[in-house]
C-alpha cells in the first residue's frame, strides 16, 4: 500500500509539473562558477516531454504495484525487497529520459538495469535464473561499450555534455574535419547501449528470455516502461547531435532507419510460430520497439520535425502502455485459472470467459495474435483449470484497458493527439549549444 501511495503521489508531482511547466526546456545541475549565478552545462535536462514520460511512468508503476498484489503478494516472502527493487528501477528510468550528460546516461541505465536483473530472476526458478543471467551479460557488455565510447569522445572532444559535444563536432565539421572512424565508433558503442533497453535487433536476445522467465508484473514492467524510457533518450540524443551538420544527421539517420527496419521486420517474422504466450508478447514488444525507433529518423532527417516525432511518439507510448498491460494481465488471469501460459491454455475462453476474451481480442491486431484469437473463439475444448477463479478486479482493470484503446481509435482521438502535442518541446538548435562552448 505504501509503495502504491508514493507512485499516486509521484505521479501527481509529475502531473502539476506537466501542466504548470513551460514549453522551454531547463537543465539542473549545471557547474556552478560562482555564488551569484550557476553557469555552463548541467546533467539533466527538464522538458514537457520528459514531464509526460514520469507522469505515464508513475501511473504505469501503481498498475505494476496492483498486479504483483494480484498475483504473487500471497506467495511472496521478500515483498519488501521486490518493491525497493522496483521502485530503483523506476529512479533509473526517470533519470534515462532527461540525461544530457553522456556520464548520467550511463549511471541511470545501470540504475535501471541492474535492480531488473535481480528482478527477473526473483522467483528463483532455474528458468527466470538462467533469463536474467543472459540479461545480465547482455547488460554488462553494453555497459562496457558505453563508457568505452564515452571515453572517446571525451578524449576527442573534451566534453560530456551532448550539447557542447555536438557543437565541438559541427565545429570539426565546419573546419573540413569530416566524420571520423574515431567519431563513427564512438556514437555506434552508445547508440547500442540504448538499442540493449530498447531491445533493438541485434541485441534483442535476453528480451524473449527473460519475459517468459521473470515474474508476470517484471515482464509487463520491462515492455513497457524499460523501452519508453530509452526511446525518449534515443529522441533527445538525435536531437541533440544532429545539431553537429547534415553530414553527421544524415548518417544517424541511416543508421536508425536500417536498424528500425530490421528490428519489427525480423521480430513479426520471429513472433509467427511462438506458442508460448510470453514470448509472443515479446516478439510484440520488439517489433513496438522497431516502430518507435523509426520516429528518431525522422528527428535525424528534419530537425523542425522534432515536435512532431515526440508528440507521436507520447501518444504511442499511451497507447501501448495501455495496450500492454492489458494483455500480460489477461495472460495472468488465463494463467491464474488454468495453470499454464501457452496459447493452448486459451482453449474457448472467449465462450467460457466472454469479458476478459473480448477485451483480449480489443487489445491485438496484428496477424500472429489471429491463432490467438482462434484458439479463444473457435476451439471449444475446455483447457485444463487449476480450480482457482481469475481475479474480479484483475478482470474489470482488463475491460478498462480496453474500453480506453477502443476509444483512442474513435472518440479519444482528438484529445489523444493534444496530449501527445502538449509533451513535444521545441526543437534544439546550435545557438545555445554554441554559446556553452565559446563560455567555457
Amino acid at each position: 500500500f505504501a509503495s502504491a501511495t508514493a507512485a499516486g503521489a509521484a505521479a501527481i508531482a509529475a502531473w502539476r509539473l506537466f501542466s504548470e511547466g513551460g514549453a522551454g526546456t531547463t537543465e539542473l545541475f549545471g557547474v556552478r562558477e560562482s555564488v551569484v549565478h550557476t553557469a555552463g552545462p548541467g546533467m539533466i535536462m527538464v522538458d514537457r516531454l520528459s514531464s509526460f514520460f514520469r507522469l505515464l511512468l508513475m501511473v504505469f508503476l501503481a498498475g505494476i504495484i496492483g498486479m504483483w498484489a494480484m498475483f504473487d503478494r500471497g506467495r511472496e516472502r521478500r515483498g519488501a525487497e521486490f518493491l525497493v527493487l522496483l521502485l530503483s528501477s523506476a529512479v533509473g528510468m526517470c533519470l534515462l529520459a532527461g540525461s544530457s550528460n553522456l556520464l548520467l546516461m550511463i549511471v541511470a541505465i545501470e540504475t535501471a538495469s541492474m535492480p531488473s536483473y535481480a528482478l527477473a530472476a526473483f522467483d528463483r526458478s532455474r528458468r527466470a535464473a538462467e533469463a536474467a543471467m543472459k540479461y545480465a551479460l547482455f547488460g554488462a557488455v553494453t555497459t562496457g561499450l558505453a563508457f568505452f565510447g564515452a571515453s572517446l569522445l571525451f578524449g576527442a572532444y573534451g566534453t560530456l555534455h551532448v550539447p557542447t559535444l555536438a557543437a565541438r563536432i559541427f565545429e570539426t565539421l565546419s573546419a573540413g574535419g569530416g566524420v571520423t572512424p574515431l567519431l563513427c565508433v564512438a556514437l555506434l558503442t552508445l547508440f547500442a547501449t540504448i538499442g540493449f533497453k530498447i531491445s533493438a535487433v541485434p541485441v534483442h536476445f535476453w528480451c524473449p528470455d527473460v519475459f517468459e522467465g521473470a515474474p508476470l508484473p517484471i515482464a509487463t514492467w520491462l515492455s513497457v516502461a524499460s523501452k519508453a524510457a530509452a526511446v525518449i533518450l534515443l529522441l533527445r540524443l538525435t536531437a541533440m547531435l544532429t545539431v553537429a551538420g547534415p553530414e553527421l544527421s544524415l548518417a544517424i539517420a541511416w543508421a536508425v532507419g536500417i536498424v528500425a527496419t530490421v528490428t519489427f521486420t525480423f521480430a513479426n517474422i520471429a513472433a509467427y510460430k511462438q506458442d508460448n504466450i510470453r514470448r509472443l508478447l515479446a516478439y510484440s514488444s520488439i517489433a513496438h520497439a522497431g516502430y518507435m525507433i523509426a520516429a528518431a529518423m525522422v528527428i535525424a532527417t528534419a530537425q523542425t520535425s522534432r515536435g512532431a516525432a515526440e508528440s507521436a511518439i507520447a501518444q504511442y507510448i499511451l497507447v501501448y502502455m495501455f495496450m500492454n498491460f492489458g494483455a500480460f494481465l489477461a495472460l495472468g488471469l488465463v494463467a491464474q485459472e488454468t495453470g499454464s501460459e501457452s496459447i493452448q491454455a486459451f482453449d474457448g475462453i472467449g465462450w467460457r470467459k466472454p469479458m476478459l476474451g473480448m477485451a483480449l481480442a480489443m487489445a491485438i491486431s496484428r496477424y500472429y495474435y489471429a491463432r490467438l484469437v482462434k484458439h479463444m473463439y473457435l476451439r471449444r475444448t475446455p483447457a485444463p483449470t487449476t480450480g482457482r477463479v481469475a481475479s474480479p478486479a484483475g478482470v474489470f482493470a482488463l475491460a478498462a484497458c480496453s474500453v480506453f484503446l477502443l476509444l483512442t481509435g474513435t472518440l479519444l482521438i482528438g484529445p489523444l493527439k493534444s496530449a501527445g502535442d502538449s509533451a513535444s518541446v521545441a526543437g534544439v538548435s546550435a545557438a545555445p549549444a554554441a554559446s556553452i562552448v565559446q563560455g567555457k
